[in-house]
């Protein structure tokens, strides 16, 4: 019943503590709960330290001895007798353990309590793309700086505790790597993967009197990547501090390489072949042959003249 703003709770048909209070109505409804409870029974809620959210499943222990878990709400109904001192222990799989001693008097009905997650720690290691360790790879985690790799291109976290992370990894020279990690094993292991920047790499291919090779077959270490555009240039891109073998061959032309590395910091980069035209062996037997008809022409004339001349002597000597 209510009086004059006041709200008493009686329930003398049940063993159970009578609760009294004020309630300032004012000028809406306003919902009010109370926990009537037996006078033998006391309420154990468990939070989460960090998201304040329930923490269920939590194995409690009063006095050295398992009453129970805690439910979906963070909740456990425990019996006591009030008035007297009890150690309360609280264990849940990646919290720090809680241990309390009270007095639980005739006033408590609910034992509100909040756990800290245990750190359980990691290990992030950095490689590139052929598994080599990076050494000097800073390591961010919830956006700040949180450590280095080392020369096994690894960094240490002790101090992490259960739960997801933003982790992002950066190193001049290489293109910085992003992803969430999941900490939920002791000293678990985290691998990240970085690559090389690149920069824009434009070649030339010209012959040997500086007249440009259009449609020239490119070839990077091997690969066939394309052709020179009609002013004898071909672009791609090229990761930085890495050789490359790079060719050019065409017909009528003798094949060309050059071998080149992008030094870091150079947003573009650019390389010229030189390549000498083939020799045209059809024109060159076409002159051969011409040669050697024009010599057997004169050998022949030779011969008919050297006949002649002696024709003429005879005729002399009659």
């Amino acid at each position: 019943m209510f009086v004059d703003g006041d709200v008493e709770l009686f329930a003398d048909d049940l063993e159970l503590l009578n609760r009294s209070g004020t309630v300032d109505m004012a000028s809406e409804n306003r919902e009010v709960q109370y926990w009537l409870l037996s006078g033998n029974r006391f309420v154990i809620e468990l939070k989460d330290k960090d998201g304040k959210a329930a923490v269920p499943d939590a194995e409690v222990s009063i006095d050295s001895m398992l009453v129970g878990k805690t439910d979906a709400q963070g909740r456990l109904v425990v019996l006591v007798t009030r008035g007297k001192s009890y150690s309360i222990e609280i264990k849940k799989a990646g919290y720090q353990t809680l241990t309390e001693s009270r007095i639980i008097s005739d006033a408590d009905a609910i034992y509100s309590v909040e756990i800290t997650k245990a750190p359980i720690g990691a290990f992030i290691y950095v490689f590139d793309e052929n598994k080599a360790a990076i050494n000097g790879a800073d390591v961010y985690i919830n956006g700040n700086l949180s450590g280095t790799t080392n020369q096994y291109g690894r960094s240490t976290f002790p101090n992490l505790v259960s739960g997801s992370y933003p982790v992002e990894i950066r190193k001049a020279g290489y293109v910085s790597v992003s992803r969430p990690i999941q900490v939920s094993n002791v000293n678990g292991d985290y691998t990240f993967e970085m690559t090389l920047e690149n920069a824009l790499f434009t070649l030339f291919v010209m012959d040997n009197e500086q007249k440009i090779v259009p449609n020239a077959s490119i070839s990077i270490n091997g690969n066939v990547l394309g052709v020179t555009d009609d002013h004898g240039q071909y672009s791609t891109h090229l990761k930085f501090n890495s050789f490359y073998n790079i060719s050019a061959s065409k017909d009528g032309y003798q094949p060309a390489s050059i071998k080149e590395q992008v030094i870091q910091g150079n947003a573009t980069a650019t390389a010229t072949i030189t390549m000498e035209k083939s020799l045209d062996w059809g024109l060159i037997t076409i002159i051969a042959a011409g040669v050697v008809g024009v010599l057997l022409l004169f050998a022949i004339i030779r011969m008919l003249g050297h006949r002649k001349r002696r024709h003429v002597m005879r005729r002399n000597d009659i």
